[in-house]
C-alpha cells in the first residue's frame, strides 16, 4: 500500500506475466481507507517505462475507474525488459495523484534460466514508500547488468494466495528489509510451497528481515522453527551490533569478500546464525559470529538437490553498489554455474561425471576421543579415494565457517586407490576444536565433499 497526498491508504495490486512472447498482465487495484470507511478514490492510473526512469501513460482512471477489481493488459513485445507502477487519483476537482507503486517488471530471457524476485513489502509507509520502489527496481536492474537473465515480479501476498506458480522458476530472490516486523514474516502456505520448491530441485535466495527472531516469536512459532531448521538450515544465534566490516568465510561462495552496510545497518543490530547440517557459512562479522550460509543437497531426504542462500543482513544496505553486483553474481553462479570453483562445495557432488570415476570416503566419522569415548574410539579419520588415471589432486580440510584449516596433500598421484590420514590438527599441529568439518577432494574435472565429526582429543 502506499499513502496518497490527502492521507488515505489506497493501493495494493499484483502483477502476473508471462515470459514467453507477448505480456499478459493481470492488475489488481484496489484500496484502503486510512480515515474511515469511505473512499475518495477516483481510479487509477498505468504507467510503463523500458528503462525505469522514463514513464508514458498506459491507462487512466477512465478505464480503471475505482470500481475495476481486474484488468488484462496483452500485446506488449518482451525484446527489451519493460516496467509498470501505478497511481490513484481521488475525486477532488483538481484531482490528487498519490505517489507511485512499486516499480514491477518483467523481461524475457533467450536462456533457459527465469528468476522470480519476491517484493515483501506490501505495506509502505509515506517515509519508506520511495524507499521500496528503488529497491525492487534495484534487483531488476542487477539482473540486467549480469547476463540474460529473465525475471519477473511477484509480491509476497501472490504467494500467499497461491497466485503463483513458483515451480515455473529457476530460482526465487525473497528479500526483505532490516526492519521487517516479527509477525508472521513467513505464513504457513509460503513455507509449504518454499520447502516443496527446494525439494524438487529450486535455488532460493532470502536476504533480511528478522527470520530468527519470528522463529521464537511468530503465530506460528512451531512451524517456523521447523522451517528455520530444517529449510532455511539455521539455528538463531540471536542478535549482534553491526560496527565494523563483515568479511566472506574462506571456502564460501563470498570468500574473502569484504563488504560494508549503508547507515541503515551501521551500528544497529542484525540476527547471527547457526548453520545446521552440511549448511556452509558465508559471512562472518567480527571474523566468527556468522550472518550468511549457503546449502546444496537434499531437503528432507528428498532426491534432488536444491540450492539455498540466505543472509540476515539485505543485499541493498550494502554500501558500494559494485559489491551488490559481485554478490549476488556470486548467488547466481552458486545456482546455475557447473564449473569448479576454489571452495568446498558442501553437501553436493558437483560435476555429476564424478560419481562413476571416483569414490571418497571418510572413516570414521564421527572419531576422536573427547566427550567420554573410550579407548576404542578413533582418534584418526582415514581419507580413501580411487583415481581412474594419473593426476593433480588437492585434499583440504575445512571448518564450518569455511576457513582451511589444513592441507593433507596438493601434488600429482598415479590412477588407483589413495590413503590419507587426519588426526584432527591443523597446519601447526594444533588440535581443532570438536564440532563439524568437511573434507574437499579437488581435480580438474571437479570437487567432492564430505562431512567430518571430530569429537576432539582427550584434553580438548
Amino acid at each position: 500500500m502506499i499513502i496518497d497526498d490527502r492521507g488515505n491508504l489506497i493501493l495494493s495490486w499484483e502483477t502476473t506475466s508471462s515470459a514467453q512472447g507477448q505480456a499478459d498482465w493481470l492488475i489488481y487495484p484496489d484500496w484502503t481507507d486510512g480515515q474511515d470507511d469511505s473512499s475518495d478514490v477516483a481510479g487509477f492510473r498505468l504507467y510503463y517505462s523500458y528503462d525505469g526512469q522514463n514513464w508514458y501513460l498506459q491507462q487512466n482512471e477512465q478505464i480503471l475507474a475505482d470500481t475495476v477489481r481486474q484488468i488484462r493488459l496483452t500485446g506488449f513485445n518482451l525484446q527489451q525488459p519493460i516496467f509498470f507502477r501505478l497511481t490513484a487519483v481521488d475525486n477532488a476537482a483538481i484531482c490528487n495523484e498519490s505517489e507511485p507503486s512499486e516499480i514491477y517488471g518483467v523481461r524475457k530471457s533467450s536462456s533457459v534460466k527465469r528468476v522470480l524476485i519476491v517484493d515483501t513489502v506490501d505495506q509502505i509507509t509515506n517515509e519508506n514508500s520511495v524507499t521500496s520502489r528503488n529497491h525492487v527496481l534495484q534487483y531488476q536492474q542487477l539482473l540486467m547488468q549480469l547476463g540474460d537473465y529473465g525475471f519477473e515480479v511477484c509480491t509476497q501476498q501472490a504467494i500467499r494466495d497461491g497466485m503463483v506458480n513458483i515451480e515455473q522458476y529457476d530460482c526465487l530472490l525473497y528479500f526483505f528489509h532490516h526492519d521487517s516486523s516479527s509477525q508472521e514474516i513467513l505464513s504457513v502456505q509460503e513455507q509449504k510451497a518454499l520447502q516443496e520448491y527446494l525439494q524438487q530441485g529450486g535455488a532460493v535466495f532470502i536476504n533480511g528481515g528478522n527470520l530468527g527472531e519470528a522463529a521464537l516469536t511468530d503465530s506460528n512459532e512451531i512451524a517456523m522453527r521447523k522451517f528455520y531448521k530444517n529449510v532455511l538450515m539455521a539455528e538463531y544465534g540471536g542478535k549482534v551490533a553491526v560496527n565494523g566490516q563483515i568479511t566472506g568465510c574462506a571456502g564460501s561462495v563470498f570468500s574473502n569478500l569484504r563488504i560494508y552496510l549503508t547507515n541503515d545497518l551501521f551500528s544497529q543490530w542484525i540476527e547471527s546464525l547457526l548453520p545446521q547440517g552440511e549448511a556452509q557459512a558465508t559471512f562472518a562479522l567480527y571474523d566468527s559470529i556468522v550472518v550468511g550460509l549457503q546449502y546444496c543437497g537434499r531437503f528432507n531426504q528428498f532426491p534432488r538437490e536444491g540450492r539455498l542462500v540466505y543472509l540476515t543482513f539485505p543485499l541493498e544496505d550494502i554500501v558500494d553498489e559494485n559489491v551488490q553486483c559481485t554478490v549476488l553474481k556470486q548467488i547466481l553462479g552458486f545456482f546455475f554455474s557447473v564449473s569448479t570453483h576454489d571452495r568446498p562445495e558442501v553437501g553436493r557432488q558437483r560435476d555429476t561425471a564424478l560419481q562413476p570415476q571416483y569414490s571418497l570416503t571418510c572413516y570414521p566419522s564421527p572419531f576422536g576421543r573427547g566427550f567420554g569415548q573410550e579407548a576404542s574410539g578413533s582418534e584418526i579419520t582415514t581419507i580413501r579415494f580411487e583415481l581412474p588415471e594419473r593426476q593433480d589432486v588437492v585434499v583440504t580440510i575445512y571448518n564450518i565457517l569455511g576457513q582451511k584449516v589444513r592441507t593433507l596433500f596438493r601434488g600429482i598421484l598415479a590412477a588407483g586407490s589413495h590413503t590419507l590420514i587426519w588426526d584432527g590438527s591443523d597446519e601447526t599441529g594444533e588440535v581443532v576444536p570438536s564440532g563439524i568439518y568437511f573434507c574437499q577432494f579437488q581435480t580438474k574435472y571437479g570437487i567432492i565433499t564430505k562431512k567430518i565429526l571430530f569429537l576432539g582429543s582427550l584434553t580438548d
